[in-house]
C-alpha cells in the first residue's frame, strides 16, 4: 500500500520542474526557433521519506479529588494515601491534617475499591489511620461537576481514630481479608458492634492525645499493627479502659462532641424513620440481652416517636407499649430528643465492692444522637439511677445521676434476609408474642403451609404471610395483635437474630432475641437417663471474665432425680463454688414431664427447710421450670448444645395455674457422665423418635 501511494503522489521538487518546463515552452525568443522539449525522468529523483506512523491517543483518565482531615486532634504533616488495586496515590498534609489528594484512574478501572490511609511524622510516626471510601465511581459520582470530595459530601474523606476503629473491625468481619467492594461493605457494616467501635475508637484517641500516660508497648511502632488481631486488639482496647475507666469515659464524651470527628446531619439528611441495635457476634449475645433495638421516627412539624425494647412508664401516665411521643431539634452535629414523659428501664447492676447483684431503677427525659458514621450512632442519655429493693451493705453503689455515652448499629430495610415462603411454611420456631400481664415473650409457633398458625405455651392463634420484599414476615394474631419478624442473620445452624415489631390495642413494643429452628433433623429428645450431669447455660466460662476457674452458672441433673443450680466466683483469688451444699436453696427436684423437663425449687412452710419432697405435707413448689425442647447439636468438643424455651412459674406462696410465667429461649452445653461400666458410649440426645412427632401424638400438654 506505501508504494501505490508513493506512486500517486507528486512532490513539491517535481511539480517545480514541470512548471518551469511548461512556461520555457510557451515563451517567445530570438528567430521564432522552437526549443525541443526536455526528456522527463524514468523515475521519481525526489522520493518521499518514510511516513512516521501517527501516535496512538493517550487514554483518557478519569479523575477525582478527595478532601478531608486527619484527625482525632489534627495529625500534622500526615502522609495520605489513596489505595486502589495496585495503584496509590499520595499526598501531604498540611500542619492541620488538612489534605486535598487527587486519584486518576483508566476508565475501565473506577470500579475498584479506594481505601485511604495516613501516617504521622516526627513523634507521631506510631499513628496510622485508615478509611473505607468506596469505589471510585461512587466517589466520582458524589463529587459533582467540580470534582473534588469534601467530606460534607462523603464523610469518609475524614481519616479519623473512628473511621479507623470501624475499617479494623469489617476487616476481621470479613475474615481477616481487606474489604474489596461496596457489597461487602453493606453486608458487613449490617452485622458490626458498634459499641466495640466506639470503644477501640476511644483507645485509639487515648494512645494518640495522651501518649504521655498510655505510651505504645516496646516494641511496637505501628497502631494498626498493634490491632492486627482479635486478641491483641481486645488487650489494646481493655487495657485503655482499665488503666482509668473515667479517663475513657471522658474521651468518649470529647469523640461525640468534636464535630471533626462526628457527621454532619440537616433536616434533609435525617430520614423519616431511624431503627438502630446493639449487635454481637457473640454465640449468646442474641439469647442474653433485650432492649437492643431503638426506632425513632422523626416528622417535619419537630415531633416524632421512640420506641424501645424495654421501656416502661416512670409517671402516672402509661406508655404506649414501650414507644413515647417526642420533640427534636438539630443542634450541630447532633439530634436532640426530648420524651413527651419520663421512661423506664430495670436492670441487674454488679456490685463493685461484692459479689452480688442489686436491681437498679434507670428514668430518663431524653436523648442525643451523634453520627458517628453512616452506620455508626451513638446515644447519649442522662439518667436518674435509683435502687427500689434497697442495696446490700457493702455494696458499693449509691443513687446517682449518671450520664453515659453508648454506640448503636443503623439498620436499613435491605440489610435484613431474604426468606423463601417454602422455607418458612410447616416449620416450628420460636417468636415473641404479647401476652396481657406479662408483656411481649418468647413463644414457640408452628407456621403451616395454609398461612395459618399456633403458639405452644400462650395458645395463640395467627395467620402469616410473607411481604413483598421477602424480608418481613407480617403476622396477625386473633387477639388483634399484629407483629413483623425480620432476620438479621444467622447466629449458628439453628438460630437467627429475629427482630420484631409487635402492636398491640394499647402500644407498640421493638426488639430483637434470638429464634431457634425446631429442626425435625436435629430433634433434642429428654430421656431419664442423657438429662442425667451438668448443663452450662451459654456455654462453659463466665461472659467478660478470662479466668478459666470460673465456669459460669449451670444446672445440675444427678441420677436420683435430684439436681442443684450451681454457679462460680472469684474472692481475693480464690474460687467459690455455690451449689446445693452451701445454697440449700439451689438444690431442686425434677423429672420428665412428656417431652419437657420439669424442675420444682421447694420449701417445707412448716419447718422452714428448703427442698422438701413434692408433694409430702406443708411441701409448696415456689418455682417451676419447664425446659420445653427445641433442638440438639453435636459441638467439636465432644459436648451437646441444647436448645430450649423455659417456661418458669415463680410465686414465694407456692405456684398455681394462675401463676404468671415468664418464657425465655436459652441454649445450654452438656457436660455427660462417662458411660457406664458395659455401655458402648454415653447416653445421647439423639433418638430414632422425633420430638416434632410426640407432639404431634399429643404426649405433652401445654
Amino acid at each position: 500500500m506505501s508504494s501505490l501511494r508513493t506512486g500517486r503522489r507528486v512532490s513539491a521538487a517535481a511539480l517545480s520542474t514541470l512548471l518551469m518546463a511548461t512556461l520555457a515552452a510557451c515563451g517567445g525568443g530570438g528567430g521564432g526557433g522552437s526549443t525541443p522539449a526536455p526528456t522527463p525522468p524514468t523515475g521519481n529523483p525526489n522520493p518521499n521519506p518514510p511516513t512516521t506512523p501517527t501516535p496512538e491517543p493517550e487514554p483518557e483518565l478519569s479523575r477525582v479529588t478527595l478532601a478531608g482531615t486527619v484527625t482525632d486532634a489534627p495529625i500534622a504533616n500526615a502522609v495520605v494515601t489513596a489505595t486502589i488495586g495496585d495503584e496509590t496515590f499520595t499526598a501531604t498534609a498540611d500542619a492541620n491534617g488538612v489534605y486535598s489528594l487527587e486519584i486518576a484512574v483508566d476508565e475501565d478501572a473506577t470500579g475498584g475499591f479506594v481505601t485511604l490511609s495516613a501516617r504521622g511524622v516526627g513523634s507521631q510516626s506510631y499513628v496510622e489511620f485508615t478509611s473505607l471510601a468506596g469505589t471510585f465511581a461512587s466517589l466520582q459520582s458524589q463529587a459533582g461537576d467540580d470534582g473534588t470530595l469534601s467530606n460534607a459530601e462523603n464523610f469518609a474523606t475524614q481519616i479519623t481514630n473512628v473511621s479507623t476503629a470501624q475499617a479494623v473491625l469489617l476487616k476481621e468481619a470479613n475474615g481477616g481479608n481487606p474489604i474489596a467492594d461496596e457489597e461487602s461493605l453493606r453486608a458487613l457494616s449490617a452485622t458490626l458492634n458498634s459499641q466495640e467501635v466506639l470503644d477501640l475508637a476511644t483507645a485509639i484517641k487515648l494512645y494518640v492525645d495522651d501518649s504521655a500516660n498510655y505510651p505504645m508497648p516496646d516494641g511496637e511502632t505501628s497502631l494498626l499493627a498493634l490491632m492486627s488481631s482479635a486478641a491483641t486488639r481486645e488487650q489494646f482496647t481493655d487495657s485503655a479502659y482499665d488503666q482509668d475507666p473515667t479517663a475513657f469515659q471522658n474521651m468518649q464524651t470529647a469523640i461525640v462532641t468534636d464535630s471533626s470527628l462526628t457527621q454532619p446531619v440537616s433536616n434533609d439528611s435525617l430520614p423519616a424513620k431511624l431503627t438502630v441495635a446493639m449487635l454481637s457476634d457473640a454465640a449468646e449475645f442474641s439469647f442474653n440481652y433485650f432492649n437492643r433495638v431503638y426506632s425513632y421516627t422523626f416528622d417535619g412539624d419537630g415531633t416524632g416517636t421512640a420506641t424501645a425494647g424495654a421501656w416502661q412508664n416512670a409517671d402516672a401516665a402509661p406508655l404506649n407499649g414501650s414507644s413515647v411521643d417526642t420533640t427534636w431539634s438539630i443542634n450541630g452535629s447532633s439530634v436532640e430528643i426530648a420524651f413527651g414523659q419520663t421512661v423506664l428501664v430495670n436492670s441487674y447492676e454488679a456490685c463493685p465492692d461484692i459479689p452480688a447483684q442489686v436491681l437498679a431503677a434507670l428514668t430518663s427525659d431524653g436523648v442525643k444522637l451523634t453520627l458517628l458514621s453512616d452506620r455508626v450512632v451513638a446515644i447519649t442519655e442522662t439518667n436518674q439511677i435509683a435502687y427500689p429493693q434497697g442495696i446490700p451493705a457493702g455494696c458499693g453503689v449509691a443513687p446517682r445521676t449518671e450520664t453515659r455515652t453508648v454506640a448503636r448499629t443503623i439498620l436499613h430495610d435491605e440489610d435484613f434476609e431474604q426468606l423463601g415462603t417454602d422455607d418458612l411454611a410447616d416449620s416450628t420456631q420460636s417468636i415473641y408474642v404479647y401476652v396481657d400481664g406479662v408483656g411481649v415473650t418468647a413463644d414457640i409457633a408452628d407456621l403451616s403451609a395454609d398461612g395459618t398458625g399456633r403458639t405452644w405455651a400462650f395458645e395463640k392463634d395467627f395467620t402469616w404471610a410473607l411481604d413483598s420484599s421477602g424480608r418481613a414476615v407480617n403476622v396477625e394474631f386473633a387477639d388483634g395483635t399484629v407483629a413483623q419478624f425480620r432476620s438479621l442473620r444467622e447466629v449458628d445452624f439453628v438460630t437467627t437474630d429475629l427482630f420484631y415489631e409487635i402492636t398491640t390495642a394499647d402500644g407498640r413494643y421493638v426488639d430483637a432475641g434470638a429464634s431457634v429452628y425446631k429442626d425435625p433433623e436435629l430433634p433434642l429428645v429428654f430421656t431419664s437417663e442423657n438429662v442425667v450431669g451438668r448443663f452450662y447455660q451459654f456455654g462453659v466460662g463466665v461472659e467478660g471474665s478470662s479466668d478459666q476457674r470460673t465456669k459460669g452458672f449451670r444446672l445440675l441433673f444427678e441420677s436420683d432425680h435430684t439436681g442443684a443450680h450451681e454457679d462460680d466466683m472469684i474472692e481475693n483469688d480464690q474460687l467459690i463454688t455455690f451449689d446445693g451444699s452451701n445454697r440449700p436453696d439451689y438444690n431442686f427436684h425434677w423429672s420428665i414431664d412428656g417431652e419437657d423437663v420439669v424442675i420444682q425449687r421447694t420449701f417445707d412452710v412448716v419447718n422452714e427447710q428448703d427442698h422438701c419432697v413434692p408433694g409430702s405435707a406443708d411441701c409448696i413448689v415456689y418455682d417451676e421450670r419447664r425446659l420445653v425442647p427445641l433442638a440438639v447439636m453435636d459441638l467439636p468438643t465432644g459436648q451437646h448444645r441444647a436448645y430450649w424455651m423455659e417456661y418458669r412459674r415463680t410465686q414465694f406462696g407456692g405456684v398455681t395455674e394462675n401463676t404468671i410465667p415468664t418464657t425465655l429461649v436459652r441454649f445450654y452445653d452438656s457436660e455427660l457422665p462417662a458411660a457406664p461400666a458395659g455401655l458402648s458410649s454415653k447416653p445421647s440426645f439423639f433418638d430414632e423418635g422425633s420430638a416434632r412427632k410426640l407432639r404431634f401424638n399429643g404426649v405433652s400438654q401445654r
